[in-house]
């Protein structure tokens, strides 16, 4: 999805790139919001979404059945 910051990544060492990539994913999930949804409540609705399996993770080390979530929770 971000070409440029994918081939930025390539100069990171090794170990640390899942965790970066995990970051970009959150980043580019974050900033579709406005692309995906018709409404601004929905927009809000996801992002409340994010919130809640963000601080899941923290609160309890639960972590949610998604793509992004699961490396996000392990970086």
């Amino acid at each position: 999805q971000d070409p440029d910051r994918f081939l930025l990544s390539l100069f990171v060492a090794p170990a640390e790139r899942e965790a970066l990539w995990a970051l970009f994913a959150f980043n580019i999930e974050i900033a579709k919001t406005r692309s995906v949804v018709s409404e601004t409540q929905l927009g809000l609705i996801r992002l409340q979404w994010w919130r809640e399996a963000i601080g899941k993770i923290y609160d309890s080390g639960e972590v949610l059945e998604h793509e992004v979530i699961k490396p996000l929770a392990a970086a």
